[in-house]
């Protein structure tokens, strides 16, 4: 009776451990990834470290993939700013909800996606694959997106007619409808 408790025992544990062991690598995975998001990470938070609610957003302008300048620092527009990469599913899901609203074709409304670390030929082969209209631009350094976060992909930023951030905020959500609740126009 005591041998037969012990083997269950024993492989009752070994499932704990094959378990634990299978959650940090998929834990270390997501966070290398991009998409994984910290506490720390989310620009929602308070953080001395990133840009956020009031501060100037740093672009003026940005080239886009296709050779045309989009003048951020316009006073008589609100810009969107979407922080995203190809690979990422969050991003994935967001660009095919945000595809179908009506911001793109708001004239009060300047809007740029700017792909984190990606190339060129990358973003450019994504955008046909996927029919994208929105205006494609890189961060091929990570320069825009490290003033926001370390990690977490996709991320809405809105910028008021005077440059200002009005919000920045991960919008890693299996619901579309919450990430497209992430732009904020008002404080």
């Amino acid at each position: 009776m005591k041998i037969s408790t012990i083997k269950v025992n024993r492989t009752f544990i070994s499932y704990k451990i094959v378990f634990f062991n299978s959650f940090i690598i998929f834990t270390c995975v997501l966070s290398a990834s991009g998409c994984f998001s910290t506490p720390k990470a989310n620009s929602s938070t308070s953080s001395a470290n990133y840009l956020g609610a009031g501060d100037t957003f740093p672009v003026t302008s940005i080239t886009t993939i296709q050779a045309e300048v989009v003048e951020l620092d316009n006073p008589n527009k609100k810009k969107l700013i979407i922080l995203f990469a190809t690979w990422c599913h969050d991003s994935n899901r967001l660009f095919k909800a945000f595809e179908k609203t009506n911001i793109l074709s708001d004239p009060n409304i300047e809007v740029i996606a700017i792909s984190k670390m990606e190339s060129d030929a990358v973003v450019k082969a994504w955008r046909q694959k996927k029919n994208i209209k929105t205006p494609l631009a890189l961060d091929k350094n990570g320069k825009i997106y490290h003033q926001f976060a370390s990690t977490g992909l996709p991320r809405i930023v809105t910028i008021g007619n005077n440059n200002k951030i009005i919000s920045a905020q991960l919008a890693d959500h299996p619901n579309p409808k919450n990430q497209l609740a992430k732009i904020i126009w008002t404080l």
